[in-house]
């Protein structure tokens, strides 16, 4: 009687089991294992002169206005050390978060409001917020929403730091 060997046999039965079990666990569309929330990290580096700019760590946005203006909701902005001549409006629910305090600066230049906050739930840490133009109005941060937080941000050059307007929790 001729003997056969378990060995094939064996390999066929753990590879139908693999097989079986690779399939059974691929994420599929809105399964649980698949993240269903689109939460992105964007960054921002002033360095960045010559592009692209797709706000990835490896070809950041130059500007942060850019970056808050492709963000979605609940997104977070990175900005590396630097100084970024501008004024901000931010109308989404972000996080905004420099890189150190006393070396990532937004310069106002002069502008009346260096960051109008216009969403619920905004997040400021590590910044250095600077040079509004002085008028009885001006302001580094005027808050027109609910739920900011700011945290580390220096500011200064401004004829009130922060203006809180229409908010209910701060």
């Amino acid at each position: 009687m001729k003997s056969t060997s378990p060995l094939p046999i064996t390999i066929l039965l753990i590879s139908i089991l693999l097989l079986s079990s690779y399939a059974i666990a691929q994420p599929t569309k809105n399964s649980p294992l698949q993240p269903t929330n689109h939460l992105n990290i964007l960054y921002v580096d002033d360095d960045n002169i010559y592009g692209p700019w797709d706000g990835t760590l490896e070809h950041p946005y130059q500007r942060i206005q850019d970056a808050i203006n492709a963000a979605t909701p609940h997104d977070t902005i990175k900005i590396f050390t630097g100084t970024y001549n501008e004024h901000l409006i931010i109308n989404k629910t972000l996080k905004i978060i420099g890189e150190k305090a006393n070396t990532t600066t937004i310069n106002g230049q002069e502008s009346p409001i260096i960051i109008q906050i216009n969403a619920d739930e905004i997040y400021l840490k590590n910044l250095t917020i600077k040079n509004s133009n002085g008028n009885q109005t001006s302001t580094g941060i005027r808050i027109n929403s609910n739920n900011t937080t700011i945290q580390t941000c220096y500011i200064y050059r401004t004829k009130t730091a922060i203006t809180i307007q229409n908010s209910t929790k701060f």
